[in-house]
């Protein structure tokens, strides 16, 4: 039987849904008498929040379990979320194995599977599979993230919008929402834990409150609550982004000028194979709108390479056009096959090619980050210290999501003004003022 107090490591890979769900899971633990550790080495349990979204995420995933059961056999390990969700056939090396709708209850699973074992067994694969009809997300109030000083609060789960490529509409539930007022119990005790910025997140962020009667202008403001200076969005779907929902968005003084809305290519004929919905040009006019609406806003987003039907052309396209928007950040990744899409049937491009096109691409898109970072040099920033890092500078983002470190004595939470002197890398360099 299971001791408490036992230890608990959490290995999250993804998303920051999962990064979310994996701090839920960790209160869930304390709140039963288990301790949570940072240390692999000491846990008595490991638990893994998994992620399918491409075939690197899988191999990602599968080696990290077939390490530990190599290197910790004792160890009970617990497989959790999206890629036992739609890889079945896996022989995942896990003592226990959940889906998404089961993940939250994995405290249960550990406690019915060390009842019925005195070692280790074969894997006990639970729910898998099960998909919720539910609407409304459950709510478990957690005073505080363990490992970060941003507050990430999942907002919604679930996507319909079943872009050829994309598994995601399968490894997770139905479209459901949080309520605004369990947003705003959750915001207030973030507040009241001294964070000063949350992201809202979820799967597909842009369709909250679809299958109720509220919208992402609601989640923003039943998370405006004192205490909380930023309210960041996560990933944003374009064509979701109308002049309407822009106009309404501008209006909430604390969210922040930063928005990802994800790409995927900038060829039209690719995003109609992709099944997006939109166009280059209608994705230009939200931005552009968008632009308009708030001051000096900042763009990140995703762009994959490599899709089946994408010519050189499509390619040469994609890259004018993501480096004419001038973005300060973009995730550049080449298309793996995901197994029950449609996408994984076409005829699939050669490694060496969707290579050569991601080295392109990041590239083009690198020199534009430069760009952006250069022009801040004499600006005045105000940022949230995150952390300290390896080499003993402090680093945090503005509210456009800039990064930037300092020397500088700081605290971890706080919000400093900051000069920026110089670019280093991938980030600005800062002194106090």
């Amino acid at each position: 039987q299971v001791k408490k107090a036992v230890k608990i490591h959490f290995k999250t890979f993804g998303c920051k849904v999962n990064s979310s769900e994996s701090e839920t899971m960790a209160y869930i633990a304390l709140q039963n008498s288990f301790e949570v550790t940072d240390n692999l080495t000491e846990a008595n349990i490991v638990v893994i929040n998994s992620c399918t979204v491409t075939a690197n995420s899988d191999r990602k995933v599968l080696a990290y379990l077939r390490k530990l059961s190599r290197d910790y056999p004792d160890k009970i390990a617990v497989v959790v979320g999206c890629l036992p969700e739609v890889q079945h056939e896996y022989p995942f090396p896990a003592d226990i194995v959940l889906d998404n709708r089961d993940k939250y209850r994995y405290i249960e699973h550990i406690e019915r599977y060390s009842k019925t074992t005195t070692g280790k067994q074969s894997p006990t694969i639970i729910s898998v599979n099960s998909s919720s009809d539910q609407s409304t997300l459950p709510f478990i109030p957690i005073p505080k993230m363990r490992n970060h000083t941003r507050a990430f609060l999942k907002i919604q789960d679930g996507c319909n919008r079943y872009c050829s490529y994309c598994i995601v509409p399968y490894a997770r539930s139905r479209i459901a929402s949080l309520s605004p007022v369990d947003i705003h119990q959750q915001a207030l005790l973030f507040a009241e834990h001294n964070y000063k910025e949350i992201v809202l997140t979820g799967i597909n962020l842009s369709c909250y409150g679809d299958n109720n009667s509220y919208s992402l202008p609601d989640a923003i403001a039943a998370a405006d609550v004192d205490g909380i200076t930023r309210i960041r969005l996560s990933s944003l779907e374009p064509d979701l982004m109308d002049e309407k929902m822009i106009e309404t968005l501008s209006k909430y003084k604390k969210l922040a000028p930063h928005f990802h809305l994800s790409l995927q290519s900038g060829s039209d004929r690719v995003l109609s194979d992709m099944n997006r919905n939109y166009t280059t040009v209608q994705y230009r006019n939200i931005v552009e709108n968008m632009r308009d609406a708030f001051i000096s806003p900042t763009f990140t987003t995703d762009i994959m390479v490599g899709f089946p039907t994408e010519t050189e052309y499509d390619f040469d396209e994609s890259l004018n056009f993501v480096s004419s928007l001038g973005f300060l950040k973009c995730h550049v990744f080449s298309y793996s096959p995901r197994p029950g899409t449609p996408a994984a049937d076409l005829k699939q491009l050669p490694d060496i090619t969707k290579k050569s096109r991601v080295k392109q691409m990041i590239e083009a898109t690198d020199s534009v980050r430069q760009s952006i970072l250069t022009e801040q040099i004499g600006k005045t920033v105000s940022i949230i210290v995150e952390q300290r890092n390896k080499t003993g500078w402090y680093e945090g983002y503005t509210e456009h999501y800039l990064p930037v470190v300092t020397k500088d004595i700081v605290s971890a939470g706080d919000i400093v003004q900051l000069n920026i002197t110089s670019v280093e890398k991938d980030r600005c360099i800062g002194r106090c003022v």
